[in-house]
């Protein structure tokens, strides 16, 4: 089992589910306006407030997502490369955390 790439990859595919969770944030903000523009009656009128704060909700969590996991690509392979042996046990300790 290679741990610096298992490490990589699951690193990778946070980043990956953070742009995906960007675009469907943007589709929240596109139907935002949608309701606002288009909505005719009070009740489509009323959907443009909960549409914007669901947008700005799932756009923090992408952006968190996207900012604690990309520069962690690059740190593993430094630290995995630094001491190998201090890797191992450090790695398996912070993805016990991660249920948490």
């Amino acid at each position: 089992m290679d741990i610096l790439k298992l490490s990589t990859d699951w690193a990778k595919a946070e980043v990956f589910s953070a742009k995906i969770s960007l675009l469907l944030s943007l589709m929240f903000f596109l139907a935002a306006i949608g309701f606002w523009q288009l909505g005719r009656t009070a009740m489509a009128r009323a959907f443009v407030w909960p549409m914007l704060v669901a947008g700005v909700s799932i756009l923090a969590v992408s952006g968190g997502l996207y900012f604690a996991n990309k520069p962690r690509i690059t740190r593993f392979e430094t630290a995995y490369h630094t001491d190998s042996k201090a890797f191992v046990p450090n790695e398996i300790q912070r993805t016990a955390k991660s249920p948490k």
